[in-house]
């Protein structure tokens, strides 16, 4: 199976665990808001739509570190449907940013056929932007980074010899996971490409029943002061867990445990909360956006509005932990949700 073919990036599994959920009855008379960003704050209140589609999935919303900006990927793989969804797959993605007030969209980086180019971050203080991309001869996914200004693109120094995904920075800090055989791992380095390091080790009980993709460890995000990566970890078909692991000791803890599915957690701006994705196969009124301490305690579930697949939640820039606290998310109208 082709690398760009068994990605598991962001939500693609997650997605797939609630296959169906989601779907659009009537394809003929679409909602042109079936698919959203959307912006709250963490009690809930008055969430507002930023950019919307009818048939275009929009995925992994991140804002600048001056709150003015947004990027995101957007999707251009139609199925039999007419729908462009992250879970049919990442090829012919776009990079694609706007102003938080709504204006301004852009392609930063074009959609090529069988090309992915997915989950940017700001970098630099929001002068640049860095992604993935198997936009590249041997169609690798390396990290690569584009200046917004220029729009000149550089390949970030990644060790040559590894598949790269999924990039967080915090200062001249860079974390990543990497596409193994068999299992993926997450490297830290410095923007620079110095001090590179494999960062987990994950290991799994003997026979755990393999997924369509291998387990192991993605969407990593560090702390606010470089300290901790939260991430997600695949345990096969049993789905995935958020874990933490302390970057000086190697030190993990498993905020979720068996049975629970939590995915792409999110720091708040001083440190005190983790914004994650949560899926109660059993009772789907309880699947949504949850906040829980860093230690796994306290968890609560955001009061968005029902009737949607909410997913990709971020914190907004510098607004700390408190209810007033901005977030940013992707949502799916899916009105016989509970």
């Amino acid at each position: 199976m082709k690398t760009g073919q068994r990605l598991a990036i962001g939500g693609v599994l997650i997605l797939a665990l609630v296959a169906g959920l989601a779907s659009c009855a009537n394809t003929r008379n679409r909602d042109p808001e079936t698919f959203g960003i959307y912006v709250s704050n963490l009690a809930g209140d008055e969430p507002r739509l930023l950019l919307s589609s009818s048939w275009q999935q929009m995925t992994h919303p991140r804002v600048s570190p001056d709150g003015k900006w947004l990027t995101l990927t957007r999707y251009n793989k139609r199925n039999l449907q007419g729908l462009a969804l992250e879970k049919n797959g990442y090829q012919n993605t776009e990079i694609m940013i706007m102003r938080m007030d709504g204006t301004e969209l852009e392609t930063v980086v074009k959609p090529r056929l069988g090309r992915i180019n997915a989950n940017s971050h700001f970098a630099d203080g929001g002068r640049s932007l860095i992604w993935f991309s198997t936009d590249n001869p041997k169609k690798a996914p390396q990290i690569m980074k584009v200046d917004l200004r220029s729009r000149e693109v550089t390949r970030v120094p990644t060790p040559p010899d590894l598949k790269t995904t999924d990039p967080h920075h915090v200062g001249n800090t860079l974390v990543f996971p990497t596409v193994g055989p068999n299992v993926e791992s997450l490297w830290i380095m410095k923007l620079d490409g110095s001090a590179a390091r494999q960062l987990t080790h994950p290991k799994f009980p003997a026979g755990m029943a393999k997924g369509k993709w291998p387990h192991g460890d993605y969407d990593p995000k560090l702390s606010p002061d470089g300290r901790k990566v939260a991430f997600m970890r695949l345990f096969g078909k049993e789905g995935w867990r958020t874990f933490v692991i302390d970057v000086a000791s190697g030190k993990e803890k498993d905020l979720s445990g068996p049975g629970s599915i939590d995915a792409l957690p999110d720091w708040s701006s001083d440190g005190r909360l983790l914004l994650f994705w949560h899926i109660d196969k059993k009772n789907l009124a309880k699947m949504g956006i949850y906040t829980m301490r860093p230690d796994g305690s306290n968890r609560k579930m955001v009061d968005l509005p029902r009737g949607y697949l909410h997913g990709h939640p971020q914190f907004l820039p510098g607004g700390g932990s408190s209810k007033r606290a901005g977030i940013i998310y992707a949502a799916r109208k899916a009105p016989h949700l509970p």
